[in-house]
């Protein structure tokens, strides 16, 4: 079993985590611990407060704009991090 984010509370600090089933359909990327989540390499970053994006939309956003949405919803560079120490929804999955 996995804890994943509650709907709706990835906004909110402190919020509520779900009990997920490894192979659940809605199961993402990241284990959220608390304010923290590890991402697809194993590097701790702050959990994501905006849903995850298509992978491949976020890859042709990097190529056309050379511009991608971090993991709160701030634009950075696609292997960049923002001021609020949240990484590229690439670099978070291990893309970059």
């Amino acid at each position: 079993m996995m804890w994943e984010p509650a709907p709706g509370a990835l906004a909110e600090p402190g919020a509520g985590m779900n009990r997920v089933n490894r192979y659940s359909p809605g199961l993402s990327i990241h284990r959220a611990r608390g304010r923290c989540a590890v991402g697809a390499t194993g590097t701790s970053w702050p959990v994501p407060l905006v849903p995850e994006p298509v992978m491949a939309e976020a890859m042709e956003a990097a190529m056309q704009d050379g511009e991608v949405e971090a993991t709160d919803g701030c634009f950075v560079e696609p292997d960049g991090v923002c001021e609020h120490g949240h990484p590229s929804w690439l670099v978070y999955w291990g893309v970059i």
